[in-house]
């Protein structure tokens, strides 16, 4: 306003001599006039999006649960230091002859099969934005879920939060406040476990301690024994971030566990946990494979039938000295083991030039493995009760991704049923071979690459002192913040895991199959 105007107005405003309350009423409407015409102009100005402060309501089977309504929000840390390549989501490429018959046709036909199994959380947030920080789980609601009372519930929720809880610090939260007295050695099974995932994670160069997780857990079976126990079987759906990718979504798929609750005069206790894959069986060695013998349920194919014998952790040929300083020795030798496998991938491997007539097309093998990573395509046999479905997943990425069947030659690699199948399409220690033998047509790869050439598509064979257990396909790049490769998240099937760091799995000994292309 210029100052002819402002001596106009201190003229007019002097003029008035009528009672101050007039004067104090001008005054308001010019300001309230000024006001409304502030407010008029910010409605019409372009609004910017507001941020999204919770991530989307999650859909399980047919039940809504807000993400985050159990467990609530946490700070979390940002683990700036580390980047990962944030993996783009990528659609399945359209059917052909590797990629036949659609994940919505899976999909629709597990639901129809099992109708009460748990749904993935909607949406793949891998590369889409930070995630906020989510932690604790719930029970998907179900007639089998029913038969547990309240506190038996939060009692398994409460052993799950701190197994999640010591993966975030990579420090052990003791299970043993929620095991019975007399089930000190099932306690510290959990534990040892724990310790030994703890000590993996924390040797690697990413930081991978976990930053969010969040956990759908899905009752199969929940039985009461005539000694009032109860065995209850359930599989686990997770979602992860880690610290080394923060924005990075980690999906696993059906982690089946068996808890044995016992009532106490203090409320529901455990007296038994166990996880029916690969994890329990590396880690516990005799200790689980006696105590299998116990519970008909820990066979890989998880009956789900209640136990018959006595819910006692105490295998019968050890007693409970001679396991505890079983499972403490055992620790030990692992997590040196552990430690010398990963100082090793620091300096093994071999580089050497590879001959390749046609390229090899990644983005179309991620594609795939996007695509089926947690599910299986009916195209092909399924693996996964014949000693694990993982090599005939990669396979059939690497099919996708451009390389064809090899069918010539003293090295081969084929599959045209599950009765005219070459050994390397379906078993790791085959493929191993076939890539370091086949030098005609077909692939071209370098098996024992310097393990940290990898690219996107590379495949990494995991194992133990024993000999090699499991393979899985290279699907984003876990760089350091000067841009060197320091870890590789990977997808699974059998151990189903989506864009989980290969560093954080319990097999340490690991090498990197470099696909160079195909001839």
């Amino acid at each position: 306003m210029d100052a002819e105007k402002r001596t106009w107005i201190k003229a007019k405003l002097s003029n008035l001599k009528w009672r101050g309350g007039v004067k104090a009423a001008l005054l308001t409407l010019t300001v309230a006039c000024i006001c409304m015409s502030a407010a008029a102009h910010l409605l019409a100005s372009p609004k910017p999006p507001a941020p999204a402060l919770a991530p989307a309501a999650v859909s399980l089977s047919g039940w809504t649960e807000a993400a985050g309504a159990k467990g609530g929000a946490a700070p979390g840390r940002a683990g700036a230091f580390f980047s990962a390549e944030a993996p783009a989501s990528i659609e399945a490429p359209a059917p052909a002859a590797a990629t036949a018959g659609a994940p919505a046709e899976a999909a629709a036909s597990a639901e129809a099969e099992a109708s009460a199994a748990v749904e993935a959380p909607a949406g793949d947030l891998a590369g889409a934005g930070a995630v906020p920080p989510q932690r604790g789980g719930v029970f998907i609601e179900s007639a089998e879920t029913a038969a547990l009372t309240p506190a038996e519930q939060d009692l398994i929720l409460a052993h799950m939060d701190y197994y999640y809880t010591s993966l975030a610090e990579l420090k052990v939260k003791d299970p043993a406040l929620l095991f019975t007295a007399d089930a000190t050695l099932a306690a510290n099974a959990d534990r040892v476990v724990w310790e030994y995932l703890i000590g993996v994670r924390s040797l690697g160069q990413a930081d991978l301690s976990l930053i969010s997780w969040r956990y759908w857990l899905n009752v199969r079976s929940a039985e009461r024994g005539p000694d009032g126990s109860l065995t209850v079987t359930l599989t686990e759906r997770a979602r992860q971030n880690f610290a080394a990718a923060p924005e990075t979504t980690t999906d696993s798929f059906d982690i089946r566990h068996i808890y044995i609750l016992q009532n106490t005069a203090a409320g529901p206790k455990l007296t038994q946990h166990f996880q029916t894959g690969s994890l329990y069986r590396l880690v516990l060695g005799d200790y689980m494979r006696l105590a299998r013998s116990r519970l008909p349920q820990l066979s890989s194919a998880g009956s789900g039938s209640a136990a018959s014998a006595s819910t006692s952790a105490l295998p019968p040929a050890l007693t409970e000295a001679e396991a505890e300083v079983y499972l403490a020795t055992r620790l030990a030798s692992m997590l040196t083991q552990a430690k010398s496998d990963g100082a090793a991938r620091l300096t093994q491997g071999s580089a050497r030039a590879v001959t390749a007539t046609h390229a090899y097309n990644r983005e179309a093998a991620k594609a795939y493995a996007d695509a089926w990573v947690g599910q299986r395509n009916k195209q092909w046999t399924d693996y996964s009760s014949l000693g694990g479905n993982c090599q005939n997943y990669l396979s059939q990425c690497l099919l996708a991704g451009g390389a064809p069947m090899d069918t010539s030659g003293g090295a081969v690699w084929y599959w045209r049923a599950d009765s005219r199948r070459a050994p390397s399409w379906t078993a790791v220690t085959y493929f191993l071979d076939y890539a370091r033998r086949n030098t005609g047509p077909g692939l071209a790869a370098l098996a024992d690459a310097p393990y940290y050439s990898g690219e996107i598509g590379d495949a990494i064979l995991l194992g133990d002192e024993s000999g090699w257990r499991h393979i899985v396909v290279v699907t984003a790049l876990v760089r350091d913040g000067e841009g060197r490769v320091i870890d590789y998240l990977v997808h699974s099937n059998t151990v189903e895991w989506k864009y989980f760091p290969v560093s954080a799995y319990p097999y340490t000994r690991q090498m990197l199959i470099h696909i160079a292309g195909w001839n």
